[in-house]
């Protein structure tokens, strides 16, 4: 699932960071542990309401109830995990299936606006027929091996692997959501393996024309890419972008040394030198906290450009 655009709690999430970044960086020290689940999880400053879930299991009960309002005849069943399935009156098997981790991580550091992402969740949760799938509109995106695991139902096996944690996956873009495709909806487009990578990757070169970055570490060691014109905003294919490194060639010039990057969440790729000290310091530290502290985690890799593509850095 993705808004439109990012939402404004970014912009304080990675002004807050920067300045955490300077204090590591000017004391010399090791930087912190990343944040634990109750720590990223603990709850806003809103004022209690019924309205605005406080809690990963109050969002789900919410969802719950917006797809009883919209469709009577679906029942949702919770399978642990935050994990949800649909069934239909009368029918044995599910007809579809839903993680709500990003859901809560959406809600989490805004409540008041829970409401309309559950509203967009459900309205895909309930997409029982969806539209056929057209090759002009299959994109690749990027997840990290750990978060694929905890989606569960063979996840991993709707993916492939890219360069360390780092695992790609089809998925079909639409103005609402960016939609996980399974194998056997890939199968529909009657395209050899190769030739289906291929016109996905060339869809996505298309849409994201060249790369554009601004510098996010007060040395300028750090860079962040850019996808909507201030540094903040996404078109959701921050990470995916990883999987074009040809786009990424010309940014050999803007570091020292080789070119390092990270994709810690859907909506943030940055990247540094080898020959920036501080630069892989921080971008370390920052890869392990937005990880564990943004709504759509990928994973704390950092990667080196090659020729042949992306090498993981242990």
């Amino acid at each position: 699932m993705r808004p439109s655009h990012a939402s404004p709690g970014l912009a304080v999430r990675l002004v807050t960071l920067t300045w955490a970044l300077v204090a590591v960086v000017a004391c010399g020290e090791e930087p912190p542990e990343p944040r634990s689940s109750s720590r990223a999880a603990r709850p806003s400053a809103e004022p209690a309401s019924p309205t605005y879930p406080t809690t990963a299991d109050e969002l789900v009960e919410l969802f719950i109830a917006e797809v009883a309002r919209r469709d009577p005849s679906v029942e949702v069943r919770r399978l642990g995990d935050m994990r949800v399935q649909a069934y239909r009156v009368g029918e044995d098997d599910p007809a579809g299936e839903m993680t709500l981790e990003n859901a809560w991580g959406e809600c989490r550091p805004s409540p008041r606006e829970c409401q309309s992402v559950v509203e967009t969740y459900a309205s895909v949760f309930l997409q029982t027929e969806p539209d056929p799938v057209r090759i002009e509109h299959v994109r690749l995106v990027l997840f990290g091996r750990d978060v694929m695991t905890r989606q569960g139902s063979g996840a991993l096996a709707w993916a492939e692997p890219f360069a360390g944690d780092f695992m790609s996956a089809y998925v079909l873009d639409s103005p609402d959501a960016i939609l996980t495709l399974r194998p056997e909806q890939l199968s529909e487009l009657e395209l050899p393996a190769p030739a289906l990578r291929a016109r996905a990757l060339t869809n996505m070169r298309r849409a994201f024309g060249p790369l554009r970055h601004g510098v996010f570490s007060p040395d300028g060691s750090i860079h962040m890419i850019e996808t909507n014109g201030n540094g903040v905003a996404s078109d959701s294919y921050n990470a995916a972008r990883l999987l074009l490194p040809d786009l990424w060639r010309p940014l050999r010039e803007v570091v020292r040394g080789e070119l390092v990057a990270a994709a810690p969440a859907r909506d943030i790729a940055m990247f540094t030198g080898t020959e920036e000290p501080r630069g892989i310091e921080g971008l370390r530290y920052l890869a392990r906290e937005m990880f564990h502290g943004e709504p759509h985690p990928v994973s704390p890799q950092l990667v080196r450009w090659s020729e042949n593509g992306w090498v993981a850095i242990p």
